[in-house]
């Protein structure tokens, strides 16, 4: 989830303003907030929860609850990717309940909510999260765009590729959609066309999303896509599909996943 550790450095960037100075609680919460964002950004799971919670509790009081809630969806994202998912459940669940937050926060805290379970494979829960979330957002932001790719990702576990492309459609007219939304709108699209065995569909919008997840450098993003560059070569019998079989496999092990399976083609990191 890129799109978070954006907007939790723009949050960073906009405390450290120097002019005026800033005052030694603001100092502070600041440094917590850019400790936890390296530890977030370099895989340190632990650390960036602790980090993230600590910053949260700093913000609190000084009242800023935007920034609070931010920091909150942080330490929740560390959990999770932390392999702690019910500890990130009970952080998330806590902001949603939290009419002290901006609803925006919480609604994203919603969203967050449905990606653990579409990690657990807990569909009907994800699709009311999901639900729940965009309802609760103006119709064009680039949240909004996420909340469609992951609906499409839950119809596609679910055998309905159809639905798939129709969410993929539906991100990609939103003017808000953010470039790694694109990509991971162009990877599901791809996904639905290959599901059904069409190549000739499953082509252009999968090396678009390959092309800007080399860009944005979306490790994760970028396996997924080789996986599906292996299945479309394969599908057509190109004499290149072993070759893009292990790129798909060298890709993903690099990525220090337990295997290869851990990397799924309709990856949104």
């Amino acid at each position: 989830m890129k799109g978070l550790y954006l907007a939790l450095l723009t949050l960073l960037a906009a405390c450290g303003s120097t002019t005026p100075p800033l005052p030694p609680a603001r100092l502070a919460v600041r440094d917590t907030a850019e400790q936890a964002s390296r530890a977030s950004q370099t895989g340190n799971w632990h650390a960036a929860a602790v980090a993230w919670h600590e910053a949260a509790l700093q913000y609190a009081t000084l009242d800023d609850w935007a920034a609070a809630g931010r920091a909150a969806l942080g330490e929740a994202q560390a959990l999770a990717q932390g392999q702690q998912p019910q500890d990130a459940k009970a952080v998330l669940a806590g902001v949603d309940a939290g009419k002290r937050y901006p609803e925006a926060i919480r609604a994203e805290a919603v969203y967050q909510l449905a990606l653990i379970d579409i990690q657990q494979r807990d569909w009907r829960t994800a699709q009311s999260h999901l639900q729940s979330a965009a309802e609760r957002l103006p119709q064009d932001t680039g949240l909004q765009a996420a909340i469609a790719n992951a609906q499409g990702r839950v119809a596609l576990q679910q055998g309905d590729p159809v639905g798939a492309a129709a969410w993929s459609a539906k991100a990609l007219k939103l003017a808000a959609i953010t470039p790694a939304e694109r990509a991971n709108a162009w990877r599901l699209g791809a996904s639905a066309a290959l599901a059904g065995k069409d190549a000739k569909a499953a082509d252009v919008p999968l090396k678009a999303a390959l092309n800007l997840d080399r860009q944005l450098a979306r490790p994760a993003a970028i396996a997924a896509d080789l996986r599906l560059m292996a299945q479309l070569a394969a599908l057509r019998g190109d004499a290149d599909a072993d070759v893009w079989a292990e790129r798909a496999t060298a890709a993903c092990q690099a990525l220090k996943a337990d295997a290869c399976d851990a990397v799924s083609p309709t990856a949104t990191q």
